[in-house]
């Protein structure tokens, strides 16, 4: 039986801000984020965090260290 999806996710998100890190002069978009913890997954059936999940997320997880640009609607 493999990992609850939970700890998959939280995985995969780990990963991406990693990748984040690596590439910190590159400017992403959430949906890049997205993209890029999708790609992370290992379970069959895992999801990555929703676009507003992980737009809150990263500012916790780095608090002032990360600037989120609001796009236009």
């Amino acid at each position: 039986m493999g990992q609850p999806k939970n700890e998959d996710q939280q995985r995969a998100f780990l990963r991406m801000c990693e990748y984040l890190e690596r590439t910190d002069e590159e400017q992403l978009t959430i949906s890049d984020l997205v993209s890029k913890m999708r790609g992370y997954l290992l379970e069959d059936g895992s999801a990555p965090y929703g676009n507003q999940y992980i737009e809150k997320t990263p500012k916790g997880h780095y608090d002032d260290s990360i600037y989120v640009a609001e796009g236009l609607p």
